[in-house]
C-alpha cells in the first residue's frame, strides 16, 4: 500500500540509509534555499514516520551512511559547486536545531569532491562513489585518527546516487546516472575493483538513495534537478524493476 509522507518542508534532497538491527530507514530532507534540514526515520513494517531532529547547515551533503555501531555519517562537498574538497561528518541531530556535524579527517586530496554515495561494510570500512565514476574503499586508522584510501577503481559509468550492500554482503549495488541499477566489484584484491555490471533501469531518471532492510532493496527518487516529486520505492535486485512504497512529497 502506498503511503504519503508529510514533511515540514518541501523536499529538496533525499538521502537514504538503513538503521542496523532495526527494520527502519532514515532519510534527510533539505528545504531549498534554507539553512536547515530534518532527519526522519521510516518504519518499513508500519510506515510510521518519526522526526529524528533538526540540523543547522546543509553542508552540501550528498549521502548518509550508518556504521556497524549505529553512528550516522554524512558525506558531501565543501562548497555548492563541488569544486572544493570531499567532506565526511559524523552527525548528531538535535531537537532544537542544535545538532552537530563533526568533521572527520580524511587523507588529503585522495577522494574526488563529487562524491555521490557512501556505505559501510560490516567491518566498518567505508565505500564511496563519485559522480565521475570512481569507487573507493576507505579504512579508519585509529592511531592517526584518519580515514585512509585503501583502494580506488573505475566503474566505467557515472554514479547517479547511492550504494547499498545486499543482505548477505556479497553484492554491492549502485544507482548509476539515469536511474540504472548495477552491481560493483568491491573486492580489494580484484584487478577489476569498482567495475560496474548493469542490472537494468529502475524506471526513474534519478535514484538518489539506496538501502537494504530485511532483504528488501529500497530507493529514493528525484526528478531532474531534485525539485520534482520524490518517492520511496522497492527495487528488485535481480531485474531492477521498481514499485512505489510511499510518496515523499514534492
Amino acid at each position: 500500500m502506498e503511503r504519503t509522507i508529510r514533511t515540514k518542508a518541501s523536499v529538496f534532497l533525499l538521502l537514504l540509509t538503513a538503521i542496523p538491527a532495526h527494520a527502519a530507514l532514515i532519510f534527510y530532507s533539505t528545504e531549498g534555499g534554507r539553512d536547515f534540514s530534518h532527519l526522519y526515520s521510516y518504519e518499513t513494517a508500519t510506515g510510521a514516520i518519526s522526526d529524528q531532529g533538526l540540523l543547522r547547515g546543509r553542508r552540501y551533503t550528498t549521502d548518509l551512511a550508518v556504521d556497524p555501531a549505529g553512528a550516522l555519517y554524512g558525506v558531501g562537498w565543501s562548497n555548492a559547486r563541488a569544486t572544493g574538497a570531499f567532506r565526511l561528518f559524523e552527525i548528531e541531530p538535535g531537537d532544537d536545531g542544535s545538532g552537530s556535524w563533526r568533521p572527520q579527517t580524511v587523507q588529503a586530496d585522495h577522494v574526488p569532491p563529487t562524491v555521490a554515495g557512501a556505505v559501510f561494510d560490516g567491518e566498518g570500512n567505508l565505500y564511496v562513489c563519485s559522480s565521475s565514476g570512481i569507487l573507493q574503499k576507505l579504512t579508519y586508522d585509529g592511531d592517526q585518527d584518519l580515514w585512509v584510501v585503501a583502494k580506488t577503481g573505475h566503474m566505467g559509468a557515472e554514479a547517479g546516487g547511492d550504494l547499498a550492500f545486499s543482505a548477505d554482503a556479497r553484492a554491492l549495488y549502485v544507482a548509476l546516472a539515469g536511474g540504472v541499477l548495477a552491481t560493483l566489484d568491491f573486492q580489494a584484491a580484484s584487478s577489476t575493483f569498482g567495475q560496474a555490471a548493469v542490472i537494468g533501469p529502475t524506471g526513474y531518471e534519478e535514484v538518489a538513495g539506496l538501502a537494504m532492510v530485511d532483504g528488501v532493496l529500497y530507493g529514493t527518487t528525484n526528478t531532474s534537478g531534485g525539485y520534482g516529486q520524490s518517492y520511496l520505492i522497492q527495487i528488485d535486485p535481480l531485474t531492477a524493476e521498481s514499485s512505489v512504497v510511499a510518496d515523499l512529497g514534492a
